[in-house]
C-alpha cells in the first residue's frame, strides 16, 4: 500500500499553481526536489529523514517549501498549510544548503 503522502506528492506537476491555505495564489511550481536531489550518499549537512521540498516561483522570489507544508494537491493546485500572510514567517525565501541543483 502507498503511503497518502506518495501519492499526494506524485500528483504535483512543474508549471502547476501554488496556493495558501484559502486556496489564494501564490506562485508555480518551478522544481521539486526528491530525495536523489540530495546526492548519493546525502552530504554530511542533509536532514537524516530526507523531506521532499518544491521550488516556487512567487512573482520572481523563490522559495523552498518543505513537502510537511503541503496540505493538499488539487487538479490545479498545490495548497499550502498556511496563509499568504505567514509565509514570510518560514523562511522559505532561504534555499537549504543541502538541496542539490
Amino acid at each position: 500500500m502507498t503511503p497518502p503522502e506518495l501519492l499526494m506528492m506524485a500528483r504535483i506537476r512543474m508549471g502547476m499553481n501554488v496556493c495558501d491555505s484559502e486556496e489564494v495564489k501564490i506562485g508555480t511550481v518551478e522544481k521539486i526536489y526528491r530525495a536523489a536531489d540530495y546526492g548519493v550518499p546525502p552530504p554530511r549537512i542533509a536532514p537524516v529523514i530526507v523531506e521532499p521540498y518544491i521550488q516556487v516561483d512567487s512573482n520572481g522570489k523563490q522559495l523552498y517549501i518543505p513537502f510537511g507544508a503541503v496540505s493538499n494537491v488539487t487538479d490545479d493546485c498545490v495548497v499550502l498549510t498556511v496563509i499568504r500572510d505567514r509565509i514570510g514567517e518560514q523562511w522559505w525565501d532561504q534555499k537549504p544548503s543541502f538541496l542539490q541543483g
